[in-house]
C-alpha cells in the first residue's frame, strides 16, 4: 500500500450534504454502508458524518500505519471531543 496524497481532495469519496453529511446513510446500516463505499472506492476513502469529516481505512496495511508504524500523526481526541465537557480530560481522551 502506498498511499501518498498532498490534499484532503485527493482522497476519493463524497461528503455528503453540509453537516449531516452521510450520517442518515451509516446509522440506516452500518456494515452495508462501509461495504458499498468499499466496493465504490476501494480500502480508503473519506466521508462526513454529524459534522465532521472522516478518513475510513479498511485494510491490514492502513491500520498498521495508522496504528504502529505512523501512530504518532494520528490522534483520535478529536473523534471523542463531545465526552469532554461530561467526562473531562480523562484517560479516554488521551493518545
Amino acid at each position: 500500500m502506498n498511499y501518498k496524497m498532498n490534499s484532503v481532495k485527493q482522497i476519493p469519496g463524497r461528503l455528503g450534504i453540509p453537516f449531516l453529511g452521510e450520517t442518515v446513510d451509516i446509522f440506516n446500516g452500518q456494515e452495508q454502508f462501509y461495504y458499498d463505499r468499499y466496493l465504490q472506492y476501494g480500502s480508503f476513502f473519506k466521508t462526513r458524518s454529524m459534522g465532521m469529516n472522516f478518513a475510513v481505512i479498511l485494510c491490514p496495511e492502513g491500520n498498521q500505519l495508522v496504528f504502529k508504524d505512523q501512530a504518532y500523526k494520528f490522534s483520535s481526541k478529536m473523534g471523542w471531543k463531545f465526552l469532554e465537557p461530561l467526562i473531562g480530560d480523562g484517560l479516554l481522551l488521551q493518545d
